[in-house]
């Protein structure tokens, strides 16, 4: 069985993004759900499983990403919601999120706002 703590929800309708990250996550010895648009993301929020992450494009094809921390919040507390962007500056400081990780900063960068519980044990 997978510890929750170690299963991450991705959501990004950039494919290449999308493949891309969870490939390296799955590398860090991640288990990575995909879902390709804001609705596949919700229907991932509001299904069975838990996530110890939620990585949420801020901007989607259907929906923005901030639509989506609502559903997060009421469905998924205990996951850490860290926002991917391509600029920084567009996404606003808000509680709900743990953090914004740039598609231009280093793996490290994502792994460090991972963190703590999610860290894995090697």
């Amino acid at each position: 069985m997978i510890d929750a703590n170690h299963r991450i929800l991705l959501i990004d309708d950039d494919a290449s993004n999308r493949i891309t990250l969870a490939a390296l996550l799955e590398d860090e010895g991640y288990v990575v759900d995909e879902a390709a648009s804001g609705q596949e993301g919700q229907a991932g929020i509001q299904g069975p499983r838990c996530y110890g992450a939620v990585l949420l494009d801020w901007k989607l094809d259907d929906r923005s990403g901030a639509v989506l921390a609502v559903p997060l919040a009421a469905h998924q507390p205990q996951a850490r919601v860290i926002v991917v962007t391509g600029e920084r500056a567009q996404v606003p400081p808000s509680p709900s999120f743990h953090g914004v990780y740039q598609r231009t900063d280093r793996f490290e960068v994502l792994l460090d706002l991972l963190g703590g519980e999610m860290a894995l044990v090697r």
